[in-house]
């Protein structure tokens, strides 16, 4: 029984002395203070491998990544800070985003197993989330009435995703 109860306590501390303590940190992410998202699940993996990726463009400008590990390990890197005529003009274009259907613009076309699903979303400053599009079974999907803006702060998260594989 002693050895159960230490073996548990062990496991609590850490977890603990993981969860957003390894590598460069940053504040946590509120949500209200996200402006822009890309969350990426990596599916199967192997348990070093971050189950879940997300960039987040904040309000304040900050960008980051968030790493979500098994058991309950996160870390925070901030990749860059945008500048601030840049932020308002992503600023004007997330607010301009309307809500859309997420559709397969190819639906015939079958989709594969195992791959990664990626999720772009906008977030308004009423704080509703819009989707904005999404990789899933080697299919892009994208929004119904997407804008020539929704594209562009799509490819704006991807430009900071790579970003990550220059280490």
């Amino acid at each position: 029984m002693k050895s159960q109860c230490l073996a548990l306590l062990l496991s609590l501390t850490t977890l603990t002395a993981w969860a957003g303590n390894e590598g460069p940190q940053a504040a946590p992410t509120l949500p209200s203070q996200v402006l822009a998202e890309m969350v990426i699940g990596s599916g199967f993996g192997p348990p070093d491998m971050p189950f879940s990726t997300t960039i987040d463009i904040m309000k304040d400008g900050r960008v980051q990544e968030i790493q979500t590990f098994r058991m309950n390990r996160t870390v925070i890197t901030e990749l860059a800070t945008l500048a601030p005529d840049t932020l308002a003009k992503l600023n004007k274009t997330v607010q301009s985003t309307k809500k859309g259907n997420i559709v397969d613009p190819d639906p015939k076309v079958p989709s594969c197993m195992d791959a990664p699903t990626t999720m772009y979303f906008a977030i308004l400053n009423s704080g509703e989330r819009i989707e904005l599009g999404a990789s899933e079974g080697c299919k892009e999907m994208r929004k119904d009435n997407a804008t020539y803006g929704d594209k562009q702060i799509q490819k704006i998260l991807q430009g900071f995703m790579s970003l990550i594989y220059l280490n």
